[in-house]
This record gives structure tokens, sequence and C-alpha cells, in this order.
């Protein structure tokens, strides 16, 4: 299975990082920018796997807005998301710091960079076998006990 990341979605500090090999994916108006107005998900077809990893909760997170197309993501021109524990005005100047974690399409996830939550492979399994299903309710209210 190819590890790299293809794609994202975050809520808070928890991130879904969508798995296979970077280069030739692509979903719904990956040419338009600013992505986060119109791109969707990429397509199903280029998904190999996924990991949710969990960044500190000191750490702030940016994505760059306004100012690329996921096709730049791909071709690696800028990070699609940046880590910093300093707070940031713009994605701009955390991208410039040199401490903070970058994560760019094509980057392998490392376990030292995050807690990883979940991780699967995709196959011709239903989700519901897959057990892909995290009950965020229990997160927040800080029972992490299932």
């Amino acid at each position: 299975m190819n590890r790299e990341i293809i794609d994202w979605e975050r809520k808070g500090n928890l991130v879904k990082f969508y798995l296979g090999k970077n280069g030739e994916q692509w979903g719904d108006d990956w040419d338009d920018i600013p992505w986060e107005c119109n791109a969707g998900r990429v397509y199903d077809k280029y998904v190999e796997g996924y990991k949710i990893i969990a960044l500190p909760f000191e750490y702030n997170i940016y994505e760059p807005r306004r100012s690329c197309s996921k096709r730049d993501l791909i071709n690696r021109v800028i990070p699609c998301l940046v880590a910093s524990r300093k707070y940031f005005i713009s994605f701009q100047d955390a991208w410039e710091d040199e401490e903070a974690i970058k994560f760019y399409f094509g980057d392998i996830i490392h376990e030292e960079r995050a807690i990883v939550i979940e991780e699967a492979e995709y196959s011709e399994t239903t989700a519901s076998e897959l057990g892909l299903d995290i009950d965020f309710k229990k997160i927040q209210k800080g029972n992490h006990n299932t």
C-alpha cells in the first residue's frame, strides 16, 4: 500500500490524512483557487487507506487559504498543514517558522510527529467492518475509554 498523503480533512487538532500515491490523484474542482471554496475530497479510487492523527493541544494548526489549488498541493508547492507551538496571524508566517511541523502531499506520516488514533487500509470491505467510526462525543467529553 502507498502511504503518501494525498488529501486531508481537519476538525480542530484531529486530522484525517487520506493515503495513496501522490501525483495522479484528483477530486472535484482541484484546479480551482481558492481550494477551500470549491474543491471536494479526493476521489475514492485514489485512496488506499487513511490515518487519523491528533496533534498536541498546544499546537496551532494552519491551512493554506485563498492562495492555492489542490493541484499546487499535489506539486508540493505549499504544505497542506502547518502545526506550530507559536501563534501566527497567517499561514504564510507559520510556514516560514523553521520549528513548525509541515505536512505536504507526498509525505509519509511518522508517528513521532503526532499521535495516531486510527489507521486502516481500504479494500472491498465495508466501512463498518473496518470500524471507521470514531465517537467524537466521547473524545470531546474527555472519556477516552471505549
